[in-house]
């Protein structure tokens, strides 16, 4: 597996990344370039971590949970004093683990022919852009529009105004409805 820089990832969520201040109040700036450097290898929820791992703290409640992790890395809202690991400071913890986790795990190509299969129920008022693939026991239902990529596995129910952007991948047995006033 291979690993990236955990300044490479700071950079790309528009991070700040800190690293354990001295007792003296002062970085230590070697510990600062090493830190930098440090590579990451997953990124997984603070009960997962590991060595090597980046992990996510989106709560200041949970921080004294960091003292006792192994995880390499941490993504937080505000810089925690004297933690131990290197800290990568955003605003919206979560859309800054999502790109994270998306480094490590990308989305899933699948490489098949498009087609609808003839077991799927589709009212006649949705809309399939042509590139989608419908597994058996799909039901789409009135005004449902589903954009160019995606894949509806068996068993996938859209109820009545459902929208789905391009290259959405719902997994057997998902219900999608929408809100009041959301349509």
């Amino acid at each position: 597996m291979v690993g990236i820089a955990i300044a490479e990832l700071a950079k790309q969520v528009r991070g700040q990344l800190q690293v354990h201040m001295e007792s003296d109040g002062h970085d230590n700036s070697a510990q600062g370039a090493t830190c930098g450097s440090l590579e990451v290898f997953s990124a997984v929820p603070l009960s997962q971590a590991q060595a090597g791992c980046i992990t996510l703290i989106d709560d200041m409640k949970y921080a004294e949970k960091l003292a006792s992790t192994q995880a390499s890395a941490v993504v937080t809202p505000e810089a925690i004093p004297g933690l131990r690991i290197p800290q990568i400071v955003v605003e919206k913890p979560h859309e800054a683990f999502s790109t994270i986790c998306k480094r490590f795990k990308p989305p899933v190509v699948l490489k098949r022919s498009h087609a609808v299969h003839p077991s799927a129920i589709i009212d006649p008022t949705a809309k399939l852009d042509p590139a989608t693939f419908i597994d058996s026991g799909v039901s789409i239902d009135a005004d449902c529009i589903v954009g160019p990529g995606c894949h509806l596995h068996r068993g996938v129910t859209l109820m009545p105004g459902c929208k789905l952007g391009r290259d959405c991948q719902l997994f057997p047995g998902v219900w999608v409805q929408v809100r009041r006033g959301q349509a």
